[in-house]
């Protein structure tokens, strides 16, 4: 008679435990691939009927509406421990309580019930320890992580839901995440959660999603047919019917793909037994070993970091394409007219935006704007003058008129860190000025020959500019460093050269390579935090932080989390670093939203 498997139970001791439809259980010896042993469960009420099972550690828990068993497992055997009758379990206002899912610990139990609390048992003793409201209507998944003290859980209307636990008293800390599954999936059917190193994935309907701690939301994988995945080594491995699929962690391209020899009609069930890969087949059962995954430059991080975010709307949806961090969480930018808008994003407090000023004969390709290391002045530039603003006082001085426009006009602009009245620009044909700001006299340093200047700072009170064609003027050295760079950057004596996919990190005592980072997707620009420990280095689809000791990624975020979680579909146009706070940056979107993104604790990133 053909065996019809309802679920199989994974073990970390080799052994497979498959429910059948004929309600027995057969025991595989995973390793061997061969049944070794059958239980019949006809007289046990929770089996008999429709159940969850959590394992861990040689325990299993079901849950049923009957009732909640426990079992040991070891070496192939299945024995009875214990039984807690639904009906027997109350709240704290003595009412009944219905338990829906289980996860295990080694000393503690956690079940979901119907009424959206959690309930934490000591383990063995199932002693009550707290209750935890964790929705307003009823739970239908739960995961606790004790490694890092977050539980997860599902409403039966689909919202997942992460908070942080105190460690030790277990009360609700924090709500790091509440969203709608209904915006990923859509069918909110056959749910289930599965803890990682740094969060957890999301089964639902045969498609998978993955929550990180260090993200803003949800990534959803784009695989449907799912039967097994796993979180191995820093890699998602998802087996269908037919297919092992192997990805970075929140990222949609395929590392490996491996495809099985047996047709996929004759396959009942795939389970990921890393390295291989068991099919449980209408004609017994197969392993496959899964291919070893090319060697190629990983981007996972190396630990996750926990993350704040803040954004604002520009009103009419104006995008700001040039935005720069100012002082307090003050962002300032210019949209397409050459209006300049004043954003103010506090922790706590409801974000704003205001029209600051506007220039007029604005040309969109023209317009640079650039905020002094003390937050205290603003530079502004439409092409046809540069303007240097008081923000205390509103003061407007003209520092810089074009001789002759467009060739003539500011491209870059930036201001000595040591002296704040001494400004650098660098123009469209080349040519490189040093302005005090004291008598707006410009003086020209170097010319590149018509070649714009896309690189320009101050090492030791001393102009260095890049332009377009890679040649780099620094101390009256000429050097070809790039071939098309797109932006440059400086801290003390180290620099940072951008190209389209590359960031490479020189010293200028001997204008070496010391590292390269290469980017998958196009990078919008890369800067040194303003401690110089990290560089930020955004990009179409991600947003970096790399460590700039080896330019190693230290964490990163997935623009595709940051558009979900805005709702959004557009793509980053700019991006800014603080020159004030460690690793705060703002991104702008096409559609008039400006992102901050800081580090939740500092101290936590400094490797």
């Amino acid at each position: 008679m053909k065996t019809i498997i309802k679920e199989i139970i994974q073990t970390d001791q080799g052994f497979h435990y498959l429910f059948t439809v004929d309600n027995k259980i057969q025991i595989v010896d995973a390793n061997k691939a061969v049944v070794t042993r059958e239980i019949d469960l006809r007289n046990d009420t929770v089996l008999y009927t429709p159940h969850k099972v959590m394992y861990n550690e040689g325990r299993i828990c079901f849950v049923s509406q009957n009732g909640i068993e426990f079992f040991s497992v070891y070496g192939g055997s299945f024995e009875f421990i214990g039984l807690i009758n639904q009906a027997q379990l109350i709240d704290e206002n003595n009412s009944p309580i219905y338990v829906t899912d289980v996860s295990l610990d080694k000393e503690l139990i956690t079940f979901s019930s119907n009424i959206g609390k959690v309930l934490l048992m000591d383990y063995p003793s199932l002693k009550m320890i707290c209750q935890i409201p964790l929705t307003k209507t009823p739970l239908r998944c739960i995961k606790l992580s004790r490694n890092d003290s977050m539980l997860y859980g599902i409403d039966v209307n689909g919202i997942f839901v992460a908070v942080e636990l105190h460690h030790f008293k277990l009360y609700v800390m924090r709500v790091k995440a509440e969203e709608d599954l209904r915006e990923y999936f859509n069918k909110i059917d056959d749910m289930n959660l599965t803890l990682t190193k740094d969060g957890c994935l999301i089964q639902c309907d045969g498609q998978i999603a993955q929550y990180r701690i260090d993200m803003p939301s949800i990534f959803k994988y784009q695989i449907k047919g799912v039967e097994d995945v796993k979180c191995i080594e820093d890699k998602i491995y998802i087996s269908t019917l037919n297919q092992v699929y192997i990805f970075d962690q929140c990222n949609e391209e395929v590392l490996q793909q491996f495809t099985f020899n047996s047709q996929p009609q004759q396959i009942m069930k795939t389970v990921i037994t890393y390295p291989n890969v068991l099919l449980y087949t209408i004609n017994g059962i197969t392993s496959y070993k899964i291919p070893t995954i090319p060697q190629r430059m990983s981007v996972i991080p190396k630990k996750s970091l926990n993350v704040l975010f803040k954004s604002i709307k520009i009103p009419n949806n104006l995008t700001l394409l040039q935005i720069q961090l100012g002082n307090d969480r003050e962002i300032y930018g210019f949209d397409l007219n050459g209006t300049i808008y004043h954003c103010y994003l506090p922790k706590s407090l409801p974000s704003s935006s205001q029209v600051y000023f506007k220039m007029e004969n604005s040309r969109t390709e023209l317009e640079r704007c650039y905020i002094t290391s003390n937050g205290n002045y603003g530079l502004f530039s439409v092409g046809n003058k540069l303007l240097l603003q008081e923000f205390k006082t509103g003061n407007t001085h003209v520092l810089y008129t074009p001789k002759q426009l467009p060739d003539d006009s500011v491209n870059i602009i930036t201001v000595c860190s040591s002296n704040s009245f001494i400004v650098g620009v660098g123009c469209f044909n080349g040519n490189v000025f040093e302005i005090n700001s004291n008598n707006s006299i410009p003086i020209q340093i170097n010319s590149h020959l018509n070649s714009p200047i896309v690189g320009i700072g101050f090492i030791n009170k001393k102009i260095i500019s890049l332009s377009e064609n890679g040649i780099l003027n620094f101390d009256g050295k000429t050097l070809q460093l790039s071939i098309s760079p797109i932006s440059m950057d400086i801290f003390n004596e180290f620099i940072i050269i951008n190209d389209l996919y590359t960031v490479t990190l020189y010293s200028i005592n001997n204008w070496k390579i010391l590292y390269k980072f290469e980017s998958p997707s196009p990078i919008i620009d890369a800067k040194f935090s303003c401690d110089g420990k990290f560089i930020v280095c955004v990009s179409k689809d991600r947003c970096n932080i790399l460590r700039s000791s080896d330019l190693g990624v230290c964490t990163y975020l997935l623009v595709s989390s940051l558009q979900t979680q805005l709702k959004l579909n557009t793509q980053i146009v700019g991006m800014t670093v603080s020159k004030i706070i460690p690793c705060q940056f703002a991104v702008s979107f096409q559609g008039g939203v400006v992102m901050l993104i800081e580090p939740r604790t500092y101290s936590d990133w400094i490797y």
